[in-house]
């Protein structure tokens, strides 16, 4: 596994997060300030489009226990669903995973528009 250096969000994946944290009605303002500060410190290596989130100056939140789903959405690709996970960790935005219907399947990056956002709450 190679070294990653920490990055700004892609515009496309600045988008989904906001998309995400749109989802959350009332709780979203919770989440904005730390979306704004939110870079990406390492994407998942199988291409499907999965970032994890740090904070500039600030101990990465990682994974494991205590991961919660903030938001939850979906979209199909060549008929094929896909979902879209927003997780947080400890309070603070965590994640943003695309989990595709297989292993196989094609590796598509939705545009937000395309994503359906389920009622919530999903854990927030």
């Amino acid at each position: 596994m190679g070294s990653f250096h920490p990055r700004p969000l892609a515009h496309r994946e600045r988008a989904l997060l906001d998309g995400a944290l749109e989802s959350l009605g009332p709780d979203a303002p919770r989440w904005r300030d730390q979306a704004a500060r939110a870079v990406v410190v390492r994407v998942c290596e199988c291409g499907c489009g999965t970032i994890d989130f740090g904070y500039p100056g600030e101990e990465n939140p990682g994974v494991g226990a205590g991961v919660t789903v903030l938001a939850d959405g979906i979209y199909e690709e060549g008929g094929l669903p896909f979902d879209v996970l927003l997780f947080a960790m400890e309070g603070r935005l965590s994640s943003l995973e695309i989990v595709p219907p297989a292993r196989d399947s094609p590796k598509t990056y939705p545009e937000s528009g395309r994503v359906k956002w389920l009622p919530g709450p999903h854990g927030t």
